[in-house]
């Protein structure tokens, strides 16, 4: 539970910094948002395991 609510943190923190301060395009910002949200979800887990 808690590794889904954390990388989802993750990936929003992830979004808002490369869209509004690396100035990227949205789609560009979304791809690593999302890479970074399964990475953490995969590692918090296997911790957790």
């Amino acid at each position: 539970m808690y590794n889904i609510i954390i990388s989802t943190v993750l990936g929003a923190i992830t979004y808002a910094a490369l869209a509004f301060a690396a100035k990227l395009s949205w789609w560009i910002a979304l791809i690593a948002a999302v890479a970074v949200m399964l990475g953490a979800f995969v590692l918090i887990s296997r911790i957790i395991m």
